[in-house]
């Protein structure tokens, strides 16, 4: 966004229990056999809403980085909500699914979630720009 407008800056960021920063995770059922992201090919992944940062982009940005693209999976669904990804992935509604840590920490034990990878997401940053 800078290179863009050069005027833009960065008033404050939010802060997290002092953190700048936090995990999006990927997690699987805990019986999954799968232990890595190369092991989701062929299987089918939930995220969140198809505009989230964390619950779809920054998701899909480790999943390329590990290798793997939208055809490499038998179903691509977007849930919505992060907790809809914990439950449907606890449920065994789809394999593996994406959402941020503080859902992940919430729902693992109960719906019965690994995970398999994280990935950092920065929090949210307030703007403005000149003019």
């Amino acid at each position: 966004a800078k290179e863009k407008n050069d005027g833009l800056r960065i008033l404050a960021v939010e802060s997290n229990d002092g953190r700048k920063t936090f995990d999006g995770v990927i997690a699987v059922p805990t019986a999954s056999p799968a232990r890595s992201l190369g092991d989701l090919r062929g299987k089918t992944i939930a995220f969140g809403d198809p505009n989230s940062t964390t619950g779809r982009y920054l998701a899909q940005a480790a999943l390329v980085r590990a290798g793997l693209a939208a055809r490499d999976f038998v179903g691509i669904e977007y849930l919505g909500r992060h907790d809809k990804v914990a439950f449907a992935v606890g449920a065994g509604n789809y394999d593996d699914g994406a959402m941020n840590e503080n859902t992940f920490n919430k729902y693992a034990a109960d719906k019965g979630l690994r995970a398999i990878a994280t990935f950092p997401c920065a929090t949210k940053p307030w703007v403005a720009r000149a003019g």
